[in-house]
């Protein structure tokens, strides 16, 4: 098929590993920018806490929690809670909601390994709030915390490889070493993909139990992010696609012409075989394709019979004519 069917073989792996890259771009570009309703959209969960109510006679677990829920509501009676907040992976967001209508308001600052530090983000840093957190939500929080540091790392990592099996996959073009090259890394892509889709889909689980144990009778709800997750996993199922691409890539298309292959040689269009040498044994100086000797010259007419030849003739004869091993007729 030559060089046009090798860019139709991995023209596929490519696009897949293309929309994964762009799957992951997403979840960098998620919940960091107020003013764009789409990336807005892209968050890892969300706390609503348009309903809160305070009510201290509430135990959570057979704890009671009125410290906390007493600074929750002095935030909230000094309007600085928001009625939602939603964390992606650099930064959170938070709004209000009008007439039913979520509309972002404020972002934070955006930093790597983030996590949504409740005490700060609600301003309980002056309150015994964080002594009265349930044994639930101080677990959640601890577990939530340490692994948001390697949930980035991860994803950076992901990030990273997938765009540079879209730069390798270029040479996958040229051989199928450049396809086993490309599926080396599209292993390594794959693979933390598929750790950065379930460390945070962990993560998550973690933090929504948490709040929705601690908190879910105070009226405030946590979900997940249900788009976030989906473009993760759907990184995921492209990587994966892919990486089966370029595998077969390694094993068809070559690359290289018909003739080529077959070790022939194409002149205007016909495939000319090259065929092998043939040996014969021949006198030095005896003449080739059945030529005669000049006129005038000895063995004009016919040749002279060995056994008519002299001791001496003989002798001359091959004195003066050799015998080349191997000559190419």
């Amino acid at each position: 098929m030559g060089k046009g069917g090798r860019v139709l073989c991995i023209a596929l792996p490519m696009i897949l590993t293309i929309a994964s890259l762009v799957c992951l771009v997403f979840v960098f570009l998620g919940s960091r920018d107020a003013k764009n309703g789409t990336t807005s959209e892209f968050y890892f969960w969300r706390a609503d806490t348009s309903n809160f109510t305070s009510n201290p006679n509430v135990k959570i677990g057979g704890h009671n929690i009125s410290g906390l829920i007493t600074a929750i509501d002095g935030t909230a009676s000094a309007n600085n809670l928001s009625d939602f907040y939603q964390v992606g992976l650099w930064d959170y967001c938070s709004g209000k909601n009008d007439s039913g209508d979520d509309k972002v308001t404020f972002c934070s600052k955006p930093q790597s390994s983030y996590f949504f530090n409740l005490t700060e983000v609600w301003n309980l840093q002056n309150t015994s709030a964080e002594e009265a957190f349930p044994k639930t939500l101080k677990d959640g929080l601890k577990a939530y915390q340490k692994g948001a540091h390697w949930m980035f790392v991860i994803y950076v990592i992901a990030l990273a490889v997938t765009a540079g099996e879209i730069v390798v996959g270029f040479f996958a073009i040229f051989s199928r070493w450049g396809s086993c090259v490309t599926t080396i890394v599209s292993a390594a892509s794959t693979l933390f993909t598929i750790l950065a889709a379930i460390t945070s889909t962990v993560i998550t689980s973690i933090v929504v139990g948490a709040f929705e144990a601690s908190f879910k009778a105070y009226g405030i709800k946590t979900s997940f992010g249900t788009k976030m997750l989906a473009v993760v996993w759907l990184a995921v199922a492209f990587s994966l696609v892919s990486g089966v691409f370029w595998t077969l890539s390694t094993c068809c298309c070559s690359g290289q012409s018909g003739a080529k292959r077959d070790g022939g040689i194409r002149r205007s269009g016909t495939l000319v075989e090259r065929t092998p040498y043939t040996h014969e044994y021949k006198p030095v100086g005896e003449p080739v394709f059945g030529q005669q000797p000049a006129y005038g010259q000895p063995g004009h007419g016919q040749a002279m019979p060995m056994h008519t030849m002299t001791g001496a003739q003989s002798h001359a004869r091959h004195q003066s004519q050799g015998f080349e091993p191997y000559r190419n007729v």
